[in-house]
């Protein structure tokens, strides 16, 4: 395998304890590397009085608060070349997993199927052992052609990693203008290409789409729901609905994150009423798996939910996979499309 051309500026960075972001912005291919200065923890510094971009990561637990990095480039580097084949798979659960997670979504009907919840989102914590990093395909992750995901790799503490190829976007914002999506409802191409998506996905990805409304109509106006359509992410196909809105002057991207994050593709429909299930039923803590990570700026800012992601500590790599649960829903398909999920990070495991 030839090593990439900036394979050696990544196997520095890894080496000593400050935080640094290698990413592709959706519809880009360059790659950057950044230094990330942590500074909502400095006494005497706010993020609000930086006039150029930070870097901001928030966890999925609302309850914690967004970590402010300033950003110092330190290199970029050109990745358009066209991915070469390879071998795409898929995390291989375990019957004690596949078994755990059945068990997760049967737990859940009961309060769906009495009307409690409308939507759950589930997720799964999966490890697989990896003697380092630097072992991964990560040119997998960043060549290729432009997409409209957003591609990371960061380090925020020392030796610990957080990988990802998130297609989701929270909030683009530009001056008073605003956009988000509905996301959800998730099949192989290969599923779709035969049947297409059943009623449970249109149902599960609607759901979304009226919770966005609903939060987004008291703060913004002119909010603008455009027509469903298929987004293809990899091997995978999700119903997709983009939203538009104007803010009136003085609000911020903190109110308007308040009041997406996290949306019913991530936590479920009622929001309080999902994230209450979540946190007495999940045996794992999300950590910043469906939180989100993004760029603000006073011009522009996007922030992107933090999905198909993974985290590296320690020699144990970790996938962090969810799936959308409503009352149609069928444990052993469920399951079935959180392991279709890993491919994404998968593909980097390959070797072929």
């Amino acid at each position: 395998m030839n090593r990439p051309e900036w394979f050696d500026l990544l196997e520095e960075l890894l080496e000593y304890p400050h935080g640094f972001l290698a990413c592709v912005r959706p519809e880009s291919t360059v790659l950057e590397f950044f230094r990330l200065n942590r500074i909502d923890n400095t006494p005497s510094v706010s993020p609000t009085e930086y006039n150029e971009e930070l870097f901001v990561v928030h966890p999925f637990d609302k309850t914690n608060s967004a970590h402010f990095y300033s950003l110092d480039l330190i290199a970029s580097f050109e990745c358009s070349a066209e991915r070469s084949g390879f071998a795409e798979g898929e995390f291989p659960m375990s019957p004690l997993e596949r078994q755990g997670f059945e068990q997760l979504v049967e737990k859940a009907l009961v309060p769906l199927r009495k009307g409690e919840m409308k939507k759950v989102v589930l997720s799964a914590r999966l490890s697989r052992p990896l003697s380092s990093l630097l072992d991964l395909r990560l040119e997998r992750l960043f060549h290729g052609g432009e997409t409209s995901s957003f591609r990371y790799l960061m380090q925020l503490e020392d030796k610990v990693c957080w990988i990802g190829d998130t297609p989701e976007t929270l909030l683009a914002k530009t001056e008073q203008s605003i956009s988000t999506m509905a996301l959800a409802g998730t099949r192989r191409k290969n599923e779709v290409s035969i049947d297409g998506f059943t009623s449970k996905e249109f149902e599960e990805q609607e759901v979304v789409v009226q919770e966005l409304v609903e939060r987004l109509n008291p703060l913004a106006f002119n909010v603008e729901v455009f027509p469903r359509q298929q987004a293809a992410a990899g091997t995978l196909v999700h119903l997709k609905t983009n939203i538009t809105a104007k803010l009136p002057k003085g609000v911020s991207d903190k109110a308007v994150l308040e009041v997406l994050h996290p949306t019913a593709a991530v936590c479920g429909f009622p929001r309080e009423n999902a994230i209450k299930w979540i946190h007495q039923e999940e045996a794992h803590d999300r950590e910043l798996y469906a939180g989100y990570l993004g760029f603000q700026s006073p011009e522009r800012s996007s922030y992107f939910v933090n999905l198909r992601c993974g985290r590296y500590a320690h020699g144990l790599f970790e996938f962090f996979v969810g799936a959308g649960i409503t009352a149609d829903s069928e444990p052993k398909k469920e399951v079935d499309e959180i392991q279709a999920k890993t491919a994404t990070m998968m593909r980097m495991f390959t070797e072929s």
